[in-house]
């Protein structure tokens, strides 16, 4: 079974991941998703590295007041990175070495 590093993530609006994202109606944008997991990566692979994303799926709107996880789990061509709920995806990225 493939190793799994789970981070868990408060979603606020006092945290400034929805700052412009809109008013009246908060929504963290995909670009916010994806910030989280290359920190994530550079922690656990060493800074300096430097990583693309492959692939990425942005599945439902993840909205302030939640608490999510972020899972990263190394896959043979890079690191799959997803924010999860209870309820499931919000967001399934690849993610590998940059050539």
């Amino acid at each position: 079974m493939a190793e799994v590093i789970v981070e868990r993530i408060a979603v606020t609006e006092a945290n400034g991941f929805c700052d412009g994202h809109f008013p009246g109606h908060p929504l963290v944008p995909a670009a916010a998703q994806a910030q989280w997991a290359l920190v994530a990566l550079e922690r656990i692979a060493g800074a300096g590295k430097r990583w693309e994303m492959r692939q990425g799926k942005f599945l439902r709107e993840l909205r302030p007041g939640c608490t999510v996880e972020l899972r990263l789990s190394r896959e043979k061509r890079g690191w799959r990175a997803q924010v999860v709920d209870a309820e499931g995806a919000y967001a399934d990225m690849l993610w590998v070495p940059h050539e």
